[in-house]
């Protein structure tokens, strides 16, 4: 997963919440190269599941989506983790920041 900034802005022209959203996305960013480098080996145990990982460690695997976030928020609170479906295709990730800070 690659995250792109599509222009430059000035830090002071940059909401709150869309800074905290950018801290967060690099704060992940150990966790989404974990998951990189560990998705062969999952995929041969754990296809169709989801993975959680909280720095450089794996956490657990899950059936379903909701165990692994209750997880997740259960042990990290309000401390960013990540989540993902373990597939051999992985599908773009698709985010609305705004969504985020409802």
């Amino acid at each position: 997963m690659r995250f792109v900034l599509k222009k430059i802005v000035p830090l002071q022209f940059i909401s709150k919440g869309e800074y905290k959203f950018l801290i967060k996305i690099k704060m992940l960013e150990i966790e989404t190269k974990i998951f990189e480098q560990k998705l062969p080996e999952l995929l041969q145990t754990s296809i169709g599941k989801f993975v959680l990982i909280k720095g450089n460690q794996i956490i657990g695997v899950f059936a379903a989506m909701e165990d692994a976030l209750n997880c997740g928020y259960e042990k990290f609170r309000e401390q960013p983790f990540f989540v993902r479906e373990i597939l051999p295709m992985q599908p773009p990730l698709n985010f609305t920041y705004h969504h985020l800070f409802c």
